[in-house]
């Protein structure tokens, strides 16, 4: 029966990746159409401000220039200490005003002629002052020619009178004042204040020394003279004030209808774009999130529906070809067809992988063990002692190799029969696997009845006496065959030993064992044979007991 996962609904991958260009491509297409109106209306409304609007800006900017130029001679003509500068100012704003009635409004043409009308009081105001100023400049030389008489006729007394002194600094400071006087910089109720004072200093002095007194009166003239012109410049500002301030309302008043079209213009445009670029900024944002949903979904469901399958399956593969077992959450269906079937074949490889490294691994220890005994065979032993002889070698250590031979094996065979011959090999290779515990030490069967050890790290005395522990524990096997009779074990063994592996082979070290247990076969079995390589050979040899 069919699981549940199998009966799902699988799509293509293929088709469903084109449903998603298909729909980005709907939604790009969706977004023009309705942006491209937005567009046209703002294209018509730049060339709307190309055709009529920057014309108008153009003649409003140069009529603004014109304006802040008419403000900047009204103060001028208020502020300036120089007539001819006065007179100029005056032309040029003449003419600056005359250049508004070319324009089309014909109100800027009114208030500009109700600014000159306000302009010309207050530049008559002006010239007028400026002429008081220099009568009063050319009386205030007089004054002080007047003040230095009057010093030569009332200061040369002995001793002088205190009341010329102070006739004599009053009216030279009058005549300073005067001199020197600004419209703007001078205090002038301060001056005919001081003008009062110097005229009734010099009254009083007449009172008590009159002998002089026709110097004196030319002198009063001059200070009343002096005084009604400071009086008249100081009416005549209050005048020039009340002139600026019309003139500056005026031009004030024309600058606000210079700025009504404009801004009225520019207000009405810049709404209508701004309405346009409002809804263009909706929609845009509008596509903005919802390409940002969209694509976030997209790359989630790619990175769990297709990236996240595709890794399982590269897991698995690789867990597959390293020979580990694939795991469970490896092996669910996913979404889309084409990623099922990587993951099934994905998983059969495994399987397959599984076996075969199965297989391979039960041939590989079939190849590497003899089948009777269990232990590592010639083939094994081969390979273990070229490995643990160039292992020596490199670390520069000992070696000791063990060759062992079944005394008589073959009377064995012929008086009890192969089966307990094949008893007695296996119950001797366990006890030879008691003596190879530490790592690289192996215990091989070498051939027939022929067994060999592989000792490495072994001291030359401890190998020794481990040969006769075997030797002397052979024989306490206890073997019964099938008649009933005790079989009894001897063995031969040669040991070869070098501590000095660069001075020899590994061919070399199983000849020496082989020649060992030759000689101690040869000598009565029973008994081990010792060969030391890289050394002289021993004086003595291990005998039986």
């Amino acid at each position: 029966m069919r699981s549940t996962g199998e009966r799902r609904f699988h799509p293509s991958l293929a088709h469903a990746v084109h449903f998603a260009v298909f729909g980005l491509l709907l939604l790009l297409v969706l977004t023009i159409w309705l942006a491209f109106p937005l567009l046209e209306g703002i294209a018509e409304k730049a060339r709307e401000t190309r055709d009529v609007h920057v014309p108008a800006i153009t003649r409003w900017r140069h009529n603004t220039q014109r304006s802040e130029q008419l403000y900047n001679f009204i103060n001028t003509l208020y502020r300036s200490e120089d007539p001819a500068r006065v007179r100029n100012v005056r032309l040029q704003s003449q003419v600056l005003t005359n250049g508004f009635s070319f324009e089309p409004d014909k109100q800027l043409a009114k208030q500009a002629a109700r600014v000159m009308q306000a302009v010309l009081p207050l530049t008559n105001t002006r010239l007028e002052q400026h002429q008081l100023e220099r009568a009063m400049a050319m009386r205030a030389n007089r004054i002080r020619q007047f003040t230095d008489r009057l010093e030569n006729l009332f200061l040369n007394r002995e001793p002088p009178m205190l009341a010329a002194v102070t006739v004599s600094h009053l009216t030279f400071t009058t005549a300073a004042e005067t001199r020197y006087a600004s419209l703007h910089a001078t205090n002038w109720p301060e001056v005919i204040d001081n003008i009062r004072a110097t005229e009734e200093s010099i009254a009083n002095l007449l009172v008590y020394h009159n002998e002089h007194s026709e110097a004196a009166n030319d002198l009063l003239a001059l200070l009343e003279q002096q005084r009604l012109d400071a009086t008249q410049i100081l009416s005549l500002q209050s005048e020039a004030d009340a002139f600026y301030k019309s003139a500056i309302s005026e031009q004030r008043h024309l600058s606000s209808l210079l700025n009504s079209d404009a801004t009225l213009s520019a207000q009405d445009l810049a709404q209508r774009m701004e309405d346009d670029a409002g809804r263009i900024q909706v929609l845009a944002w509008t596509y903005i999130i919802a390409f940002l949903v969209i694509g976030s979904l997209l790359i989630f469901g790619f990175n769990y529906l297709v990236l996240r399958p595709i890794l399982k399956a590269s897991n698995a593969l690789e867990l597959a070809s390293s020979g580990k077992p694939i795991p469970s959450s490896d092996k669910q269906p996913t979404l889309f067809s084409e990623l099922n079937m990587i993951s099934r074949n994905v998983q059969r490889y495994g399987d397959t992988t599984q076996e075969l490294r199965r297989l391979n691994d039960e041939l590989e220890q079939l190849s590497q063990l003899d089948g009777l005994t269990g232990i590592a065979n010639r083939r094994h032993f081969d390979a273990a002692l070229k490995q643990e002889f160039n292992r020596a070698q490199r670390h520069r250590q000992s070696l000791a190799l063990i060759l062992l031979d079944i005394d008589h094996f073959k009377q064995i065979n012929d008086r009890h029969g192969h089966l307990q011959g094949d008893d007695c090999l296996k119950a001797f290779a366990s006890l030879l696997k008691r003596f190879t515990q530490r790592s690289g030490e192996m215990t091989a069967r070498y051939g027939g009845e022929e067994f060999v050890l592989i000792l490495p790290l072994t001291p030359l005395q401890e190998a020794q006496a481990l040969c006769e522990q075997i030797r002397s524990e052979t024989p306490e096997l206890s073997l019964l065959s099938g008649q009933g009779e005790l079989v009894t074990l001897s063995v031969s063994a040669g040991l070869a030993y070098t501590d000095t592996p660069t001075l020899c082979s590994a061919e070399e070290l199983l000849e020496a064992a082989d020649s060992a247990l030759y000689e101690a076969k040869n000598s009565g079995r029973n008994q081990v044979v010792t060969r030391v390589l890289g050394h002289p050979p021993p004086r003595t040899k291990q005998n039986a007991r």
